[in-house]
């Protein structure tokens, strides 16, 4: 997601990671996991930010110790590390339960962004910053676009989009914020 990317190139990461949703989801060919990568790629590539895209992350533990293995060997010769894109809510604890057992704090040793509702990120440990798809504004608006299609059924469907919001909590530093 390009705010995410955003997020962590204004902190002053200098590569980023993109963790996969869950091979089970992958599979479904949910639309939304493919936009999500694609708008983090081409913000990445629009900031010159290096995104390496992970496979997809299975939520056991030993899946999320590889892949953390795996991202956390790129760190730079003066100890910087990447910076981290959660996409997926369920994974989001045992991603810090793994970042906690090396001794690694969100926000202080690396950047972290979360893909989930803002409620989940702040009852989090730190509280992660977050990109939320305003999933009660998209729960009214179609509510709403369901009644308008009821009572205007001449009408043309309609595509309406909730723009997301990105809410900057402890996970995140400002070291290079302007």
């Amino acid at each position: 997601m390009r705010l995410a990317v955003a997020e962590l190139a204004a902190c002053g990461c200098r590569s980023a990671a993109l963790f996969g949703h869950p091979r089970a989801l992958v599979e479904r060919g949910i639309g939304y996991i493919e936009r999500f990568e694609r708008g983090a790629v081409a913000e990445a590539q629009r900031r010159g930010l290096p995104l390496q895209v992970l496979p997809p992350v299975e939520l056991d533990r030993a899946c999320v110790d590889a892949a953390l293995d795996d991202v956390l060997s790129q760190e730079e010769e003066d100890g910087a590390l990447p910076g981290l894109v959660l996409p997926h809510p369920e994974s989001l604890v045992g991603v810090l339960e793994a970042l906690a057992d090396r001794g690694l704090v969100p926000g202080v040793h690396l950047d972290v962004v979360a893909q989930c509702p803002d409620a989940v990120a702040a009852r989090l440990s730190p509280a992660l910053t977050n990109t939320s798809q305003e999933p009660e504004d998209v729960s009214r608006r179609a509510v709403e676009a369901v009644f308008r299609r009821l009572a205007h059924p001449e009408e043309p469907p309609a595509v309406e989009l909730v723009a997301p919001r990105l809410t900057r909590r402890a996970s995140t530093s400002a070291r290079d914020r302007g």
